[in-house]
């Protein structure tokens, strides 16, 4: 069986940077191990984002960056209206192929 890329949402939204929130998450090969800086699976070639949609429309695509801790990977939600949005997570490993979905609900309020 191939290995894939495993997605945890860690944080949609609890922190705070002026109008933004921050969301966080944490990218590990499903065996477990982390991409890092250095490492074996070299975060600085991974490729996350995320869409942003409200009940029938893309609202945001957002970029992620590496934050320097292992497997964690960072963006600045885009200011968004208050309401419910469906958010779908994906990882790529260009130089393997490898690739990671996840999905979850972000409330706004």
């Amino acid at each position: 069986m191939a290995q894939a890329l495993s997605i945890q949402i860690l944080n949609t939204g609890v922190k705070r940077d002026g109008n933004n929130k921050e969301i966080s998450l944490l990218v590990t090969m499903d065996c477990g191990c982390p991409a890092c800086a250095g490492g074996r699976w070299k975060a600085d070639r991974f490729k996350v984002k995320a869409s942003i949609f409200d009940s029938e429309n893309l609202v945001a695509q957002i970029n992620f960056r590496f934050s320097g801790r292992p497997g964690e990977f960072v963006a600045t939600m885009p200011k968004l209206e208050k309401g419910r949005y469906d958010m779908i997570v994906e990882a790529l490993d260009p130089e393997t192929g490898l690739a990671g979905r996840e999905a979850t609900q972000i409330i706004i309020d």
